[in-house]
């Protein structure tokens, strides 16, 4: 556990006393729980941050009154996997080139492409038995910060109806009722939107390289599944389960099998990392200002409320648990809370990602 980690460990137990004090002016027997995944790690949103709400966290809550708490920024985030078989003759140069040409196919289209912002990316991996798999992270962006979205910003469909719970210095934002209700319905139908939005991007990339595809599988580790939960940057799997972990670009895609899990929902299901997680290299020092609207982190002052991003801090990097060697040792050093095996390791071979596309050998 690094001082990232610790850190917000402390800080989202505030935001837990915070969120629940709230709900309990609906119901005074309410609860709000925030457990932290093996990633917890900061994000690139002030205001989900200055909110109480870092990534790599599952948020549940039990509440009479239908609440949302509007600062985890829902939406759903998917990793779809399609296998492709071996391909002994790939087009590399055409498939970089549908890469380079894939907004301008879908101009036209309802879809928002998204695949070049944040660490979302389009990667062609291929296993030790030369199968290739297609990989695609990305969220359905057509639901963010629009006027039908489900981020907080200004002029959208909700934004007027938000209210405030304030505990000195920091808050508490939600929307009740109706509206909540309106909300999360929204929200849980974005998995599948998703899902068939990721296969029509899929198919169009490969149809003019004639490759099949063999088999899909979806996972999704931000959204809502259900009423009352929020996944921030977290997979909730069960027993068995073979889920993707990603790591930092160019490095392997493992596949993992799942035995056992320290982090669990209250249904019982494993809260499992979709990666390695962003820390900061000094002492976060969080600090809220909500009076004067500023939030501080690592001693730079933010605004909140108003699209700020935390990328200008110098020492926010992708955790690293790459040995000298080339092997990785993340579940070494999480061996005590993440139990299972790697079923296939995917090495990346063309990835389209917010540095650009870039082809491994």
């Amino acid at each position: 556990m690094d001082n990232t980690y610790r850190e917000l460990v402390e800080y989202i137990n505030e935001t837990q006393e915070i969120a629940t004090k709230a709900l309990q002016c609906f119901d005074k027997n309410a609860e709000f729980h925030i457990i932290d995944s093996l990633d917890l790690g900061v994000p690139y949103d002030v205001d989900r941050l200055a909110g109480g709400f870092p990534t790599g966290v599952y948020v549940y809550w039990r509440c009479k009154e239908p609440i949302i708490p509007v600062d985890t920024t829902v939406n759903c985030c998917s990793a779809s996997i399609f296998m492709l078989g071996k391909i002994p003759d790939f087009d590399t140069d055409k498939f970089i080139n549908k890469l380079l040409n894939l907004e301008d196919l879908w101009k036209n289209s309802s879809y928002i492409m998204n695949f070049n912002s944040g660490n979302h990316f389009i990667s062609l991996c291929v296993d030790e038995n030369g199968i290739y798999y297609l990989i695609m992270h990305s969220t359905a962006k057509e639901f963010t910060k629009c006027y039908n979205g489900l981020y907080p910003v200004s002029g959208n469909w909700y934004y007027d109806r938000i209210k405030v719970y304030q505990s000195g210095q920091r808050y508490f934002r939600y929307i009740n009722g109706r509206d909540a209700i309106l909300f999360r319905n929204t929200a849980k139908s974005l998995n599948k939107y998703n899902e068939i939005r990721h296969e029509n991007i899929a198919y169009s990339i490969l149809k003019d390289l004639k490759i099949d595809i063999i088999e899909i599988k979806h996972f999704h580790h931000y959204g809502m599944d259900d009423d009352n939960s929020i996944k921030i940057g977290c997979y909730t799997v069960n027993k068995e389960c073979i889920f993707p972990i990603f790591s930092k670009p160019s490095y392997d895609i493992d596949l993992f099998k799942i035995s056992n899990c320290s982090k669990r929902t209250p249904s019982g299901q494993f809260i499992v990392p979709h990666g390695w997680g962003k820390k900061l290299t000094n002492p976060l020092n969080i600090k809220c200002d909500f009076s004067n609207r500023q939030f501080f982190m690592a001693n730079e002052a933010f605004s909140i409320f108003s699209n700020d991003n935390l990328y200008r801090l110098h020492n926010l990097t992708y955790r690293d648990y790459e040995r000298g060697d080339g092997t990785n040792s993340f579940y070494d050093y999480c061996e005590s809370e993440l139990e299972g095996d790697i079923v296939k390791r995917l090495s990346q071979k063309i990835c389209m990602s917010i540095s650009g596309i870039n082809h491994y050998f």
